[in-house]
């Protein structure tokens, strides 16, 4: 998938450097309650990035995540 890019956004896809980014929202508590997880460890984060980083949106997958920052 290649980067979209507008004046004031961009989306890209998951990389390995996005684990602490992942990790920094999807820890916290008042996140986590409106969606299916629970609170992430750092680990949890890490774990994500492996599985989704790479993915093409529409290829071997249900759904995208898109993550922010």
């Amino acid at each position: 998938m290649e980067r979209i890019e507008s004046e004031r956004l961009y989306l890209r896809p998951f990389g390995h450097g996005d684990a602490e980014a992942v990790w920094a929202y999807r820890s916290l508590a008042e996140v986590a309650r409106y969606q299916y997880w629970e609170p992430y460890t750092p680990e949890d984060a890490r774990s994500f990035i492996e599985r989704y980083a790479g993915q093409v949106p529409g290829e071997n997958q249900t759904w995208t995540g898109l993550g922010w920052c």
